[in-house]
């Protein structure tokens, strides 16, 4: 589904795809959603987690209650040196008596580490190459489809910038994030 140029009608389609995961999600619930779905979710979490905060916040918030599923979804996927990335950060909590997918367990052991302690594997998180997310978001379009719901993906609506005609995130939206056009 995703082409070497990043096409329109690409981008749309991998957009209605995520919309159509978190409906479903939002609908159904997250055990009712395919294997590939769920990988997308805990990757899209660990993306925007690890970006926004480092693996400190990652593993101190509800995201990092994923983290070997997201590490086995990386596997999965090809993306081998996030999927080492994640590994390494995982290991940073090994001398406080390692990962936990308990959140409280968790945050009490994150509170023993040194400050710093995620610095340098969230230096390399940012420096990696692959867009796991995109990969994940593509692996779970195909399998929709192939349980038929492609023309869910295909039916849901999609709202364009005003301005540079790239697809918004949500029908709601009023700002683009590619050109920063506002419009509230």
């Amino acid at each position: 589904m995703l082409d070497g140029g990043g096409s329109t009608f690409v981008q749309i389609d991998l957009k209605r795809t995520e919309a159509l995961i978190r409906r479903r999600w939002k609908e159904d619930g997250y055990v009712q959603l395919l294997p590939e779905e769920q990988d997308y979710i805990v990757l899209w979490w660990l993306q925007v987690e690890v970006d926004n905060g480092g693996f400190e916040q990652y593993f101190f918030n509800s995201a990092g209650d994923g983290a070997r599923q997201a590490n086995t979804a990386l596997v999965r996927l090809g993306a081998t040196r996030s999927a080492q990335i994640l590994e390494e950060a995982l290991q940073v909590i090994d001398p406080a008596g390692g990962y936990n997918p308990d959140r409280i367990l968790r945050q009490t052991a994150l509170a023993t580490l040194p400050e710093g302690a995620f610095d340098t594997v969230t230096d390399h998180f940012s420096d990696r190459e692959d867009d796991f997310v995109a990969m994940a978001l593509d692996s779970a379009a195909t399998a929709l489809s192939a349980i038929g719901l492609e023309e869910e993906v295909c039916a849901l609506p999609q709202t364009m910038c005003p301005n540079c005609s790239t697809p918004l995130r949500t029908p709601k939206a009023r700002q683009c994030r590619p050109c920063g056009h506002d419009w509230h």
